[in-house]
């Protein structure tokens, strides 16, 4: 398993990590409206790319992992 960290300025960082909340609650939504759960699907996938590109590959991995 190669490891990489995609450095990001600390700007982007923070602006990064201002959105992780928004996706957060999106993703934890429950339901069985098909469009809800595609969009909780989408932010699992916004959450799995934030975290890599903060370097924090293990979060990264069970977002997208949550995503089906």
């Amino acid at each position: 398993n190669p490891r990489f960290v995609v450095s990001v300025s600390p700007e982007v960082a923070a602006t990064l990590e201002e959105l992780l909340p928004f996706y957060e609650r999106l993703a934890a939504q429950t339901t069985d409206n098909d469009r809800v759960l595609r969009q909780a699907a989408f932010a699992n996938q916004r959450i799995g790319r934030i975290q890599a590109r903060l370097g924090n590959l293990e979060s990264a991995r069970a977002a997208l992992q949550r995503s089906p």
